[in-house]
């Protein structure tokens, strides 16, 4: 009878190269566009959110998670605004609510676990919503 050795850290180191790629050592052009596809996907923005406090404008608020935070007041008055700005990348998103009052002003901005994000505002009604939405990728 014949026996044949198996070099199990041979099988092993050889699979790991084909299913434990680290996307940070990858070029594109080593990814399939099915890979490219579902990573993009990872940070487009999920259907899970929290509601979070809306600061003074002039404050600042850090990001729990990555994601995007998100922010619409209704207008009282005509040309009224509001704005995010990531103040470590400054990435900014600036609206304007429009001609008159009940007009909505809306943004929303990308940002990273950590990162602060100023917000301004002088948009004097209610508050539709301030929230921070997970990216789909975000546990």
């Amino acid at each position: 009878m014949t026996v044949n050795a198996i070099d199990l850290d041979a099988i092993t180191e050889a699979l790991s190269r084909k299913a434990d790629i680290d996307l940070v050592n990858c070029t594109q052009d080593q990814m399939t566009t099915v890979s490219k596809e579902y990573f993009t996907k990872l940070f487009a923005p999920s259907s899970r959110y929290v509601n979070l406090t809306l600061p003074a404008s002039n404050n600042t608020v850090t990001a729990p998670a990555d994601g995007y935070i998100a922010f619409s007041k209704t207008a009282s008055a005509a040309s009224q605004w509001l704005g995010l700005r990531c103040t470590d990348t400054n990435l900014a998103s600036l609206t304007w609510a429009g001609t008159g009052s009940g007009n909505y002003a809306s943004c929303f901005i990308p940002v990273r676990k950590g990162e602060t994000v100023y917000v301004e505002y002088a948009v004097a009604g209610d508050t539709r919503w301030f929230r921070f939405i997970y990216a789909e990728g975000e546990k």
